[in-house]
């Protein structure tokens, strides 16, 4: 009984022991590893402390030593050596290659254009010349930075040599183009806090521009500038318009003689391809041709070179000396001046409003002288006529002449007995070509037995100086049948009918190509 009690007994204490013994064991290996960790934690802070002090602390120490001396200095900018060494510590392990992370969405590119000059708007090569500021802006979250000295909104310039990454961006139309590197090279950029970039370069470029010239020079156009990336799609790279997109300074106009801007506007230009579907965005300029140095150069002139070959029309038909030459010279001169001006001009293969007008005032010049040859034709077949006439006449009348036995003058139709048959035939044929040619009748052979040749020679003088002394009534309807000759009748008929039918051209002209 003893026994089992003192067993009973000492099994309680036995396991009491054993489970403080097992607490101690286990508070000592906390310790243990506290201390192990402590040591660890020393260690470490040591290590720390050793490399801030041989490390950081001296370079800490050094750049709040500059950071004073720079602030206290009055001849250096400290703002600007601040934004320097900003950049310079967000730059130090910032690859220019890399696009900047934007998972699932595209880099967005938002865009302006300020244009400040246009001019050499050539219509020969179909380009034109511009030169703009094309800005373009973007947001890099490596580029990201907290400082107490800039605020949030402030921009801050890196230096030339300082690169971060651009866009791949080209114009799509473009011939030639340069960099404005004088002084300096013309652009900048500009970061933000929030990783915000500015890019900003001035360009000077030549585009194409594909011009309709049916209306020219009544003429207006409309150039474009297109511009995308060269090398990544919608899904890497998006281009978008700026709030403020397009502006076009007061002076841009001034080094364009010949047109004016009536309106610009921007637009989107996005291509799908084989490789991808590619942003594009477009600048739309409208563009209207100056009327006035055409209008001083070329239809004034040309009108008055019209006018000039009217002039031919009021000499007389005879002096062939005077409107041959007059006719030849302003026809040449016109047609030298047409080539003057198609000389500036691509070949295109359409009509143009200008090839219309000198086409039509070469063929007005050139009528002129097809006028001058239908008249000297009608003038020279009346002379042959009358000189035939005269001349059949004078053999009629020396063969009809004879004296008696007195000396006396005996005419062969005093008796139709001693007049011949074939003789009479030919006196009555004489008579109607007399008539046909419009001769007095006073030209009409006719003899009496008591009239002589010389009294028919008087009287037929005496009829033609006084038809010549008749005073013409330019209103009467009659005009045209007094005159006489054919080829009179044809110069005043052109010297009305000409005008008119170039009037009547302007009319038509100017109502469809104005």
């Amino acid at each position: 009984m003893v026994g089992r009690l003192h067993r009973h007994h000492y099994r309680p204490r036995q396991t009491e022991g054993a489970t403080a013994a097992l607490n101690w064991h286990r508070i000592l290996a906390t310790l243990g590893q506290m201390c192990q960790l402590a040591i660890a934690v020393l260690f470490y802070a040591y290590c720390c402390c050793w490399v801030f002090a041989n490390h950081y602390y001296p370079i800490w120490l050094a750049e709040l030593e500059e950071d004073f001396a720079r602030r206290s200095d009055n001849k250096t900018n400290y703002r600007s050596w601040r934004e320097q060494r900003l950049v310079k510590n967000l730059l130090l392990n910032y690859s220019s290659n890399l696009r900047p992370a934007s998972p699932h969405e595209p880099v967005l590119v938002m865009t302006s254009i300020h244009i400040t000059g246009l001019s050499a708007i050539d219509e020969f090569n179909m380009e034109y010349k511009v030169q703009f500021k094309f800005q373009q802006e973007w947001i890099d979250k490596r580029l990201t930075f907290k400082d107490p000295y800039f605020s949030k909104d402030e921009f801050i310039y890196l230096s030339k040599d300082q690169n971060v990454w651009i866009p791949d961006t080209f114009f799509q139309n473009e011939k030639r183009g340069t960099y404005h590197t004088l002084d300096q090279p013309n652009f900048y950029v500009k970061i933000r806090a929030d990783g915000t970039v500015v890019y900003n370069r001035r360009l000077t470029m030549t585009f194409a521009c594909a011009m309709q010239l049916e209306k020219y020079p009544m003429d207006e156009q409309t150039c474009n500038m297109d511009f995308s990336s060269y090398a990544y799609t919608d899904a890497d790279v998006d281009y978008a318009w700026s709030v403020n997109p397009l502006k076009i300074s007061p002076w841009a106009e001034s080094e364009l003689s010949n047109f004016i801007i009536t309106s610009f506007k921007n637009a989107s230009c996005t291509s799908k391809t084989a490789t991808g579907t590619y942003t594009c965005l477009r600048v739309e300029l409208h563009l209207r041709r100056l009327f006035s140095f055409f209008l001083l150069q070329l239809y004034i002139p040309s009108s008055l070179l019209v006018a000039v070959s009217w002039v031919s029309y009021w000499i007389d038909w005879r002096a062939a000396a005077g409107r041959v030459p007059l006719s030849i010279i302003t026809l040449l001169t016109m047609i030298t001046h047409s080539y003057a001006i198609n000389a500036k001009l691509p070949p295109v293969s359409y009509a143009k409003a200008l090839d219309v007008w000198i086409g039509a005032c070469i063929m007005f010049i050139f009528g002129s002288l097809i006028e001058y040859a239908f008249v000297n034709y009608a003038g020279l077949r009346e002379q042959f006529k009358i000189a035939e006439i005269t001349a059949n006449e004078s053999q009629i009348e020396s063969a009809n002449f004879s004296t008696d036995q007195y000396d006396r003058p005996i005419y062969a139709n005093q008796d139709e007995l001693y007049e011949s048959y074939p003789r009479r035939r030919k006196r009555s044929s004489l008579s109607k070509q007399s008539e046909e040619i419009g001769l007095s009748p006073s030209m009409d052979f006719k003899e009496e037995k008591d009239t002589s040749v010389l009294e028919l020679v008087d009287m037929t003088n005496n009829e033609r100086q006084k038809r010549r002394r008749v005073k013409l009534n330019l209103s009467s309807w009659n005009f045209f049948l007094r005159i006489s000759s054919r080829a009179d009748q044809i110069d005043i008929i052109s010297r009305y009918l000409f005008p008119l039918l170039f009037c009547s051209f302007n009319a038509v002209y100017w109502s469809i190509y104005w």
